[in-house]
């Protein structure tokens, strides 16, 4: 069944989507699409990678009763329980590992990697490839720049963004490779605030304000709260950026950083973001400590080592935890019982990795 069939015959469909920036700009395109196909999102249910297991959400797909599930941004494996638990037709749309991809005549799995593009796709640009071959959202192209470039991607995709830049009459400044100084840079900033500092709820609020939102100056003007605690945030971000400065791990022999801090906000995703590019040729572990739990990020800017490997990994053998993502970005979770576990492996697996490099 083609992307166009499965939608166009659904009768009630529920969108699932990560919580960046990424996902939450994937979910406005998925969403405007549906819509010009004359079709309806019914039910938005935010979800961070990783969590696609939660009860809450499964529970919550169950009270929806959709005939469609479309899944954008979020890694989807064989032990999924949305997979497990939902025999109607479900809609993957990631751009993460194809690795332990579930099996079944419902799941429709679409992935770059699975056509044999390993180039680095954010979430927000392949959906947005995808929808424009069956329906007109040239006008969304300013909310697949904004996903691109706060996922990193603006390097893979310069002739792209170019012509969004002129399109909307914006500058490139003096970050040129990654625009993360842009003002779509500030966009994605500010969609990336609701998942910091409200997670699901604030998710949301930013999908709500960009589903509102027709052009970048109309969500600019209408994400007037999101950008007071944008604002906030940012603030904070230089304050933990300083701290990583002098109170990092260093661990010479392997060029790998790790960093654990109690974070206000949940900025542990950014601020790894933030200090890699300081420091392009080290691995970079941020652990994020949320009372029983601890949120993970990992980064190496010259994939050198490959982040989701070295994720997954390092986990192997601790219950109740979870990881994976890319070559140059992961995350994870543990429980905080076994941080000092979860850092011995992952040193003793980096330094198998780094050996196999020699």
């Amino acid at each position: 069944m083609t992307l166009k069939d499965l939608i166009i015959n659904a009768k009630k469909i529920s969108l699932v989507f990560d919580l960046d920036t990424d996902g939450v700009c994937s979910a406005k395109i998925v969403f405007e699409a549906v819509n010009r196909m004359q079709k309806e999102v019914s039910d938005f249910f935010p979800s961070a990678s990783g969590n696609l297991n939660d009860e809450s959400l499964i529970n919550g797909l169950k009270n929806a009763e959709p005939d469609l599930i479309i899944i954008v941004d979020d890694e989807v494996r064989k032990d999924c329980l949305i997979v497990k638990n939902f025999d109607c037709n479900i809609l993957v749309i990631d751009h993460h590992s194809i690795q332990d991809l579930p099996i079944g005549k419902n799941i429709h799995y679409f992935n770059p990697k699975i056509e044999g593009n390993l180039s680095y796709i954010p979430a927000s640009k392949y959906c947005f490839d995808l929808f424009s071959k069956i329906v007109d959202i040239s006008d969304l192209d300013w909310v697949s720049a904004v996903g691109i470039i706060s996922d990193s991607g603006a390097i893979h995709h310069k002739e792209f963004l170019k012509k969004v830049f002129e399109k909307y009459s914006q500058e490139i400044k003096e970050d040129a490779d990654y625009l993360s100084d842009s003002f779509f840079g500030y966009l994605g900033d500010i969609i990336n605030t609701g998942k910091i500092v409200k997670g699901n709820d604030g998710a949301l609020m930013a999908l709500r304000v960009l589903k509102d939102s027709s052009t970048p100056k109309d969500f600019l003007q209408n994400a007037y709260e999101l950008r007071q605690l944008c604002d906030d945030v940012n603030s904070y971000l230089k304050e933990i950026s300083l701290d990583f400065e002098s109170k990092k791990e260093f661990y010479e022999n392997r060029d790998l950083y790790f960093y654990t801090f109690n974070p206000k906000y949940k900025i542990g995703s950014v601020l790894s973001t933030v200090v890699i590019f300081k420091h392009p040729d080290k691995t970079v572990v941020i652990f994020s400590k949320k009372s029983k739990i601890i949120s993970i990020s990992y980064r190496r800017q010259d994939k050198l080592v490959d982040m989701n490997q070295l994720a997954r990994q390092s986990i192997k053998g601790l219950k109740s935890a979870g990881g994976g993502g890319h070559v140059p970005a992961a995350g994870g979770h543990v429980q905080a019982k076994d941080l000092n576990i979860l850092k011995r492996n992952i040193i003793t697996t980096l330094k198998k990795m780094l050996d196999k490099k020699i």
